[in-house]
């Protein structure tokens, strides 16, 4: 049995990525994050709205896709790289789905940065969320990328490349993307 207690589709995508254990992964893949949505299951107190668009009734799905503070950063953060295709779109509804479909169209070459990119996005998400809620700071794509940035630097110094040094030039890559090739 693995990691995540044997969820099937995404047990198996996150066997795969480079980053492994994960705390907010396991979370996520079992729906046990404390949302809003989570929260009021139990009868909990609760925000009506999530904490970083003040739109929705927050669910994991939106925190990390759904949420137009989320895709904004999803957006730049894979636009450092000259990967802002794989970014969630618009019909994306699903956090699961969406990392699949990323995985899945993604060559073997770029898979395990992608997937590790997301992991730190994720976890940047989350973790900016909770500062919104618990601390009081002020929803910030900019300073949640600035957070992804110190966390990747933090993940090369202990030997995990987010960004690898292999990946290829961003010319090489949007000439990918055009042939439907990456």
């Amino acid at each position: 049995m693995n990691f995540l207690g044997g969820c099937c589709h995404l047990a198996n995508l996150v066997r795969r990525i480079s980053l492994g254990d994960c705390a907010v992964t396991r979370l996520v893949a079992h729906n046990r994050c404390w949302t809003a949505d989570y929260l009021a299951r139990y009868g909990l107190p609760h925000p009506e709205h999530c904490p970083l668009c003040d739109q929705a009734t927050e669910s994991i799905d939106h925190l990390l896709v759904l949420c137009v503070f989320a895709r904004e950063f999803w957006f730049r953060l894979f636009s450092q790289i000259g990967l802002q295709a794989f970014s969630p779109q618009h019909t994306e509804t699903s956090f699961h789905n969406w990392w699949e479909r990323v995985s899945n169209v993604a060559s073997e070459m770029l898979r395990k940065g992608i997937n590790s990119l997301i992991i730190l996005g994720e976890w940047t998400l989350w973790t900016h969320r909770n500062k919104c809620v618990f601390d009081g700071a002020a929803p910030s794509v900019a300073g949640a990328l600035a957070v992804a940035e110190d966390e990747r630097r933090s993940w090369s110094l202990a030997g995990l490349e987010v960004y690898p040094s292999w990946l290829p030039s961003l010319r090489v890559v949007s000439a990918l993307l055009l042939l439907g090739r990456v």
